[in-house]
């Protein structure tokens, strides 16, 4: 479990935390059913049917927002391989959903971490009360679980209704170097690009920017009463695009609740029963789309 102890040092949680809900060692459940007999070397079966451009372009533009991130704005990515952690199970349905959650990533084309003591940077978390954790967090170790994040962000984020609370610590590297920018450089020295390695011009600018936005740390939180009712493939699914898509939180989703999409998987909105299995073709899609993208 030594991935397990990493995560939780990143995240500055502790087992014994009335936070974090731990269930008992003997129980496989994600809530109260889930099947973890499924076979994670399964292939990926993406659900859906053909749809127009028009309902596609829509789905993109209500999860993602792109007037927000303006023409010379950047989605985050993340900039390091893959490697889950999944905290708060058994260590059956952990080892389920993980290995499901790197099935998929690959199966979009992301790069997937193999080693067994990769450090973890995308943290799937069940608790009891997910705005309880974010205040442990952000008491014992801000630092480590929200990195750059502003203030009144985090507050932002423990103020969602939850149930899954979600989060990226964005930040902006060279291209070329790949190194961290820092506008506020902690000795006050100047911002130098040229010391970072980062050229910002191009023969073709539309290409190729010199800075690129990205994250190493993602984390999603979902409380164990919204549980009961899910699978661990359809959990795992979840996972994947909540902490790897920059999308938009339930309430400001507009159009794409409606839409065959894991990410409405706890849109209280969705009934249970509409709800996919796992994820859909306009969610791989999107997925593969992004980290394609040059």
């Amino acid at each position: 479990m030594r991935r397990a102890g990493i995560a939780l040092t990143i995240l500055g949680l502790c087992v014994s935390s009335p936070a974090l809900a731990a269930q008992p060692e003997q129980s496989d459940a994600v809530g109260s059913d889930i099947d973890t007999q499924i076979d994670p070397d399964d292939a990926i079966v993406v659900t859906g049917k053909r749809l127009p451009d028009k309902k596609i372009n829509r789905y993109i533009y209500d999860m993602l927002r792109p007037q927000a991130v303006g023409q010379q704005g950047q989605y985050a990515r993340l900039a390091e391989p893959f490697c889950p952690s999944v905290l708060g199970f058994s260590e059956k349905a952990e080892g389920v959903i993980e290995a499901r959650m790197r099935k998929v990533a690959a199966a979009a084309g992301i790069e997937v971490d193999e080693k067994s003591d990769c450090r973890p940077n995308v943290h799937l978390v069940r608790v009891e009360s997910g705005r309880e954790t974010i205040r442990f967090l952000r008491r014992n170790n801000a630092r480590g679980a929200f990195g750059n994040i502003p203030i009144h962000l985090r507050d932002t984020i423990e103020r969602r209704s939850g149930p899954v609370f979600s989060w990226q610590q964005t930040f902006s590297y060279g291209a070329d170097s790949r190194q961290i920018i820092d506008p506020n450089p902690i000795n006050g020295g100047a911002f130098d690009p040229a010391a970072l390695g980062i050229n910002f011009i191009y023969d073709n600018p539309r290409l190729r920017m010199g800075a690129e936005a990205g994250f190493r740390h993602a984390t999603v939180l979902v409380q164990r009463d919204a549980l009961d009712d899910v699978s661990a493939i359809q959990l795992a699914d979840f996972a994947v695009m909540r902490g790897l898509v920059p999308a938009r939180e339930d309430e400001f989703r507009q159009g794409a609740r409606t839409a065959d999409s894991i990410l409405n998987l706890f849109d209280p909105s969705v009934k249970t029963d509409a709800r996919l299995p796992s994820l859909g073709r306009m969610d791989l899609a999107l997925l593969t789309s992004l980290y394609a993208a040059p």
